[in-house]
């Protein structure tokens, strides 16, 4: 099971608003957060509590919410790669995520 409490309010306002990502990057439907959560989960087992929100289209990159701390961070969970070196990046936000990746896919 995921963790909904994981979806931090800037994300939801984002989807509300009706923005979207950048564009190799795609938006993972609710609906199937829970299966890409487990395919992860069965590669990368200490990645308990996470919640796959974007993967990207030209990648094997996810970008998954995780608790950091007391506050929600991003992380992008490489699929394939060697134990030890699946994470290609992590942000202390939401909206740090959004800066990077729209600086470095435009």
């Amino acid at each position: 099971m995921i963790d909904i409490t994981l979806i931090p309010e800037s994300f939801r306002t984002f989807l509300q608003t009706g923005n979207t990502i950048a564009n190799k990057w795609d938006l993972l439907p609710e609906t199937e957060a829970k299966a890409v959560a487990s395919a992860i989960q069965m590669e990368y087992p200490w990645h308990k509590d996470i919640f796959p929100f974007a993967e990207r289209l030209d990648t094997e990159d996810t970008a998954v919410f995780f608790r950091n701390g007391d506050s929600i961070g991003v992380k992008i969970i490489h699929s394939g790669s060697s134990k030890g070196f699946e994470i290609d990046g992590e942000f202390h936000s939401f909206e740090d995520f959004l800066k990077r990746i729209a600086a470095t896919t435009s």
